[in-house]
């Protein structure tokens, strides 16, 4: 649970009140497995809207960028990633700008070489850390990481 609430408290909340809401509405004594699965449902689409939103606000045609998104892979390569954000209306020259956004706001990480993934707030939030993580990859070595959280919501492709 604790890897889809992007390491925000009010998330971790959010996220067992939609488990507990399902264990609710089924009249379960306890939240079961079952809720569980079905809460964290319902959470990564609130949150791909939530983030939707946020997008809309500070980058005019961002939303459509993270819908770009949908039914990806979870690993993806530059490329990969800047293919799928070309087909939006995204401007060329602002898909740059639209992977900081998405970095910052954590729907994408990346993957270190030692295979451990790492999003904004494994680095405590400094955008310059994550920034200089990717700049000191190798293109062809970089690897975004679509954050769990956004998994469902996404409809990603996990396997």
């Amino acid at each position: 649970m604790i890897q889809r609430c992007l390491m925000r408290p009010r998330a971790l909340l959010d996220l067992l009140g939609h488990c507990r809401g399902h264990a609710i509405n089924l009249g379960h004594q306890k939240i079961e497995e079952v809720d569980f699965s079905q809460g964290e449902s319902a959470y990564s689409t609130d949150l791909v809207n939530q983030i939707s939103l946020e997008l809309q606000d500070v980058f005019h045609g961002g939303e459509e960028g993270l819908f770009a998104l949908i039914q990806a892979p979870r690993l993806l390569d530059d490329q990969q990633l800047r293919e799928r954000i070309a087909r939006t209306n995204v401007p060329a020259d602002k898909h740059t700008d639209l992977i900081q956004l998405l970095l910052w706001y954590g729907v994408l990480g990346i993957l270190r070489h030692t295979g451990e993934e790492t999003y904004i707030y494994s680095v405590n939030y400094e955008m310059k850390i994550l920034s200089a993580l990717i700049n000191n990859r190798p293109l062809a070595e970089l690897v975004y990481v679509v954050n769990p959280a956004f998994w469902r919501g996404l409809a990603i492709d996990t396997n």
